[in-house]
């Protein structure tokens, strides 16, 4: 195992516009990967800072802004059930 991880080592040292590469690569993965799941879990997976999230209401400013049909309803967080 040692004598691999020489040798990558050697390539790397042979090829700095791959390795250069490689590592960027990597690194713009990980850190799209990561940007990704913090947003995900900031919006949809953490529940909402209150004593009881079922019990929240939607207050609207007009007649049918609540209900089934209304302008918002098809993508709220709070109007889903």
């Amino acid at each position: 195992m040692l004598d691999d991880i020489r040798h990558a080592l050697r390539q790397f040292a042979k090829a700095p516009g791959f390795t250069a590469t490689a590592v960027l690569t990597l690194a713009l993965g990980i850190g799209a990967t990561t940007a990704i799941f913090t947003l995900v879990y900031a919006i949809l997976l953490r529940s909402l800072p209150v004593a009881d999230p079922g019990g929240l209401i939607r207050v609207g400013d007009n007649e049918n802004c609540c209900i089934n049909g209304g302008m918002q309803d098809d993508w709220s967080l709070f109007s889903y059930e």
